[in-house]
């Protein structure tokens, strides 16, 4: 990795240590370490990263087609074999818009997502974003993220946002879940998929242990005071 890329994960694996600095939880020396190492991480340079990660990884599968002829077909006379074909990855925003989360802290969410977008080359497409406190309140499909009108205000469960996430077509490979960590979350996330979760955290609580499942990408995202 470059060296931008390799200071993210240096910053970013600080952190981690302070959080969980705890006497007897992680070596000495490692800690000394992290105390040295600046742990102020830019959760917009983190969440980019693992978009793009996600986005690499759709984009390195292959799949076979019939509308496309195998190019070895020639040499199979009445024989028709399919092609291959690389799937265009597909990123889907799930916005929790329970009674926790303040209207500013969403759309400010959302606008800095549009732009982590533009920047991994996935500007002008139509993104789907799916608004979900305890269910599902609406799917809408915009081309920019932040143009979204956000409904909902009860509890919350992001694992159903994630199952209307996975049920969407074409299915996607990346999830950017937008949340204040303070949801029931299923066992396991769905299958194929690459999900971020973003965590949207007041000002006093930063620092500490990000709240998101053990399965998910998850990054802490300052709350505006």
């Amino acid at each position: 990795m470059d060296g931008a890329a390799a200071d993210l994960v240096r910053r970013t694996v600080a952190r981690d240590v302070l959080a969980a600095g705890q006497a007897g939880t992680v070596p000495a020396g490692l800690l000394r370490w992290a105390e040295k190492e600046p742990p102020t991480v830019d959760w917009r340079q983190v969440l980019a990263a693992e978009i793009r990660r996600g986005i690499r990884r759709a984009a390195g599968s292959a799949d076979f087609t019939f509308a496309r002829r195998s190019r070895r077909a020639a040499a199979l006379a009445g024989v028709v074999l399919p092609g291959m074909y690389r799937p265009s990855p597909e990123v889907v925003v799930v916005v929790d818009t329970s009674a926790s989360m303040g209207p500013g802290d969403l759309s400010g969410a959302l606008a800095e997502v549009d732009g982590i977008l533009a920047r991994v080359g996935l500007a002008g497409r139509t993104i789907p974003v799916v608004a979900c406190d305890v269910e599902v309140g609406a799917v809408t499909r915009v081309t920019r993220a932040a143009d979204v009108e956000l409904v909902g205000g009860g509890g919350t469960d992001m694992g159903a946002g994630l199952s209307a996430a996975a049920a969407l077509w074409p299915r996607p490979q990346v999830v950017v879940v937008l949340t204040d960590g303070e949801s029931p979350w299923p066992d396991r996330p769905p299958r194929g998929i690459s999900v971020v979760v973003g965590v949207i955290e007041p000002p006093g609580r930063m620092g500490g242990p990000v709240r998101g499942p053990a399965w998910a990408r998850t990054v802490a995202i300052g709350r505006p005071r």
